[in-house]
């Protein structure tokens, strides 16, 4: 590739591939980038970054606190109330029986768009 300047551009990168783990690792999960939304806005949690080493199937289950909101790669959840919210993925391997877990959270600011009062500043 040539530059403005008539000179050549070269870049070398090191790619090393790694060998799966022997036996079952466990997989990774991914609940993605923190989201903002607002009261009865419906908002989609995507998990499919999620990996397993092994090539494993995956089952993908999603809470906030201890209830479930949802199984599967992708759920959507609308929240009815203001405020700061975790959710967590949990995803489990399935080679025969062997069931490794991770886990993993995203971090959720849900606004009131009928809120029409200034933000609090302290300083």
């Amino acid at each position: 590739m040539a530059c403005a300047g008539g000179g050549e551009v070269t870049e070398t990168a090191r790619v090393e591939i790694a060998e799966p783990p022997a036996g079952n690792a466990a997989p990774v999960a991914e609940a993605g980038l923190p989201l903002r939304g607002e009261i009865g806005e419906t908002l989609i949690f995507d998990g499919s970054a999620s990996y397993d080493l092994n090539g494993d199937a995956l089952d993908y289950c999603w809470k906030i606190g201890d209830t479930v909101i949802g199984t599967g790669v992708s759920v959507e959840h609308v929240f009815d109330t203001p405020g700061p919210n975790t959710v967590t993925l949990t995803v489990t391997d399935r080679p025969a029986g062997a069931g490794l877990s991770h886990t993993d959270t995203v971090e959720v600011r849900i606004t009131d768009p009928d809120d029409t009062s200034p933000p609090a500043v302290t300083l």
